[in-house]
Parts: structure tokens; C-alpha cells; sequence
């Protein structure tokens, strides 16, 4: 369990979920890899607030995306924009297959669903779950994007992919501006565990969503503003938090 105003970074990886905790009062900032979204749930439903990389709320129908994903997309140009996926529409959780499930999203979105949507569908699925039976797990997760935190804390879109040595190094670079332990504590928790289960980037996303929770102290902006909602009143947005640069 955790205490104090904790804040969270949570990303979706091989392993699971690997989630990044900072104690606003400490400034100590931990690492664990979950293997299932209810597990975190579990041991942080104590924190402050929660970020997510993992599209929260989802449309039932229509060509028209999210607008968050759009508005998201608009504040990444040029460069970033193709880090944001478009959301599947709510019908794909039930599919068996990616067959099924580009059937559906064809029928119901009036577009196909990616081979790369359709890989982060588990994890939407089990985020979705979570969300719909448990409304205190509704208020304290929100739907947060690394790239998009970046490009809201420092300023613009990061120059370079984050997989490269370049944009791992610029990432970094800026992470030490606002947490000057980010490299030190990247290090360590890399070599807690094999890139097979949560890699780099995983953790570097983390690292981001978790010190703008902090960064924030839960006063985030939203991407729209007010967000939209889906059919079960589950919020549709975008958050991030803006630093006084």
C-alpha cells in the first residue's frame, strides 16, 4: 500500500502494467510491474490521482474520432502525431479476433481498426472493466498521454522517436529539469527487470505521466475542455499538466 499524496504514471507493457509512484512530500519515487490492471488497483487505490497511457471512455459509433485524439494529435504536430492511436469503438471489446473486431469497428466507426489498435485492445478491455464496476477506480484514473505531457510541460513536441538513443537522451534531458534524480532512478529500474517485460520507453513514459500528477497536484488541463463522455459516463479526454516554463 501506499501513503501520502501519491501520484502515478502507469503504461501498458509486455509484462502488464508497469506503474511509477511519486510521494509529493518525499519526492521518493518507486517502480512495480503488475500483472493485471485490478492488481495495481489493489495497492494504489490510495493514491491521489492516477495517469494512464490507455484510452479511457469509448465511442459507441461514428466516423468521428475522440476528440481528444484529435485535439491530442493537433498539439503533436509535426512530428509526434503518429503516437497517437485512433480508439476502437466500444463494440471491438466484445470481438473473439482481429477479423471480428475490423468487421465491427467497418460497421460501427465506419473505418478499419489497425493491427496496432487491435493489439492494445486487452489492455483497453481490462481498463474499461475496471472503470465500469468501480467508481472510486473512475475518479482517481485518467487518461494521460507521455508524448502529450511532454509537449505540455516543455513547451513542444519532442524532436526525436522515443525508441532512438536521441530521443531517450532528449526525454531525459528534460525530465531533469523538473526530476533531478530521472536518470539515477531510470537506471535502476531498468535493471529491475528484462526489456522483454517493460522496456525503456515503458518506464520513461511512466516516469513522465507520474511527475505531471505531481508536477500538477491534480489541477490537470484537459484535451477537450469540458471532456466529452461515453454512454456510461466514463470521461473522454486527454489530461496533462502545463509547467510555468
Amino acid at each position: 500500500m501506499i501513503s501520502g499524496q501519491t501520484y502515478g504514471g502507469i503504461d501498458g507493457c509486455r509484462g502488464g502494467w508497469i506503474a511509477v509512484t511519486i510521494s509529493a512530500m518525499s519526492g521518493d519515487a518507486r517502480t512495480h510491474l503488475y500483472s493485471s490492471l485490478f492488481e495495481l488497483w489493489k495497492e494504489l487505490n490510495e493514491a491521489e490521482l492516477l495517469l494512464l497511457d490507455m484510452p479511457i471512455g469509448l465511442k459507441s459509433a461514428g466516423r468521428e474520432e475522440r476528440r481528444c485524439d484529435l485535439l491530442a494529435r493537433q498539439l503533436l504536430r509535426p512530428k509526434r502525431t503518429s503516437s497517437i492511436f485512433p480508439a476502437p469503438v466500444r463494440g471491438v471489446l466484445d470481438a473473439a479476433d482481429y477479423a471480428e473486431a475490423n468487421v465491427i469497428n467497418r460497421r460501427m466507426g465506419e473505418r478499419g481498426l489497425s493491427k496496432q489498435t487491435w493489439h492494445l485492445v486487452p489492455k483497453i478491455r481490462e481498463v474499461d472493466s475496471l472503470l465500469r464496476s468501480d467508481e472510486n477506480a473512475c475518479n482517481i484514473f485518467r487518461e494521460a498521454h507521455p508524448e502529450v505531457c511532454f509537449a505540455s510541460l516543455f513547451g513542444a513536441p519532442m524532436t526525436y522517436n522515443k525508441k532512438t538513443e536521441e530521443g531517450y537522451r532528449e526525454r531525459i534531458d528534460w525530465l531533469l529539469t523538473v526530476f533531478p534524480k530521472a536518470d539515477k532512478f531510470l537506471e535502476q529500474a531498468m535493471s529491475q527487470y528484462r526489456r522483454s517485460a517493460a522496456a525503456r520507453d515503458d518506464l520513461v513514459d511512466a516516469l513522465v505521466l507520474a511527475v505531471s500528477g505531481v508536477i500538477s497536484r491534480g489541477e490537470l488541463s484537459s484535451l477537450p475542455d469540458p471532456p466529452e463522455q461515453d454512454i456510461y459516463g466514463i470521461p473522454m479526454s486527454i489530461w496533462h499538466a502545463k509547467r510555468d516554463l
